[in-house]
């Protein structure tokens, strides 16, 4: 509703912010090319950090960079999204029945009630939808974060074969974990975001047959 922040949704603040997430990502990142070598026999893969101080830098940052921060943004700019929607329709609505009292119009008083409880659904579903979302992608990102930090830690000490390949186990799954992560939200979206969405995929599959 405000015009400066509107002023700040455009194509060059896009491009501009585009370019200092990369440059910060190589920043963040660059210690990779020193860390990281292959072939060691002790670690989950076979490219890996070559001791305890690489892998704790890398994994602190990928715990807190890769899983941490964009939980964290998903729901700080999610919430700030529904109340910004919530604040404009509380806005119109007042509007409309200052106008709606002055014309003493009861018909279109009930009109508004129905809007209002209407619009107080779509808060609820639109926080159904963004909790649902944040707490399945902790559930399938935090794992692979603690894993790594577990076999960093106790990577010095003596293991069995039976203990290695549980290792190399648990890393794998907490791995495609993460896989699931990536494509979740076309889930969560279409099986609990409501009706526009499930219509939506309807039509699409209808359109490709139609295609083809």
């Amino acid at each position: 509703s405000q015009y400066q922040r509107r002023q700040m949704s455009s194509l060059k603040n896009a491009q501009q912010g585009t370019i200092i997430i990369i440059i910060l990502s190589i920043l963040l990142y660059c210690q990779m090319i020193y860390c990281y070598d292959i072939n060691i026999i002790s670690a989950p893969l076979p490219c890996y950090g070559k001791n305890v101080i690489c892998r704790l830098l890398t994994d602190l940052t990928y715990a807190i960079i890769t899983i941490l921060c964009p939980l964290l943004i998903m729901f700080i700019f999610g919430l700030i999204t529904i109340s910004n929607i919530r604040q404009i329709g509380l806005n119109r609505s007042l509007k409309r029945k200052l106008i709606m009292i002055n014309e003493n119009n009861e018909k279109q008083l009930k009109l508004i009630n129905i809007q209002q409880q209407r619009k107080k659904r779509i808060d609820r579903y639109l926080r159904h939808v963004l909790f649902i979302q944040i707490i399945f992608l902790s559930i399938l990102t935090i794992p692979q974060a603690i894993e790594k930090v577990y076999t960093t830690l106790a990577m010095n000490t003596r293991k069995s074969l039976l203990h290695i390949t549980v290792n190399k186990f648990i890393y794998n799954f907490v791995l495609l974990l993460t896989y699931l992560a990536s494509g979740m939200p076309f889930y969560i979206y279409t099986l609990s975001g409501g009706s526009l969405f499930r219509t939506t995929l309807r039509n699409l599959f209808r359109s490709i047959s139609i295609n083809n």
